[in-house]
């Protein structure tokens, strides 16, 4: 049982962790096109 729990933790941390990548990524790709637009 405490395996099939710390399994299901890691998921979790898994899925925090791709969610934290991907609002950086979003994040980072939003400056970067400001940045562009800002350029004349």
């Amino acid at each position: 049982m405490a395996d099939l729990r710390s399994h299901r933790l890691a998921r979790r941390l898994v899925l925090g962790l791709a969610v934290v990548v991907i609002a950086l990524a979003v994040v980072g790709s939003v400056l970067i096109a400001l940045e562009f637009l800002r350029q004349p």
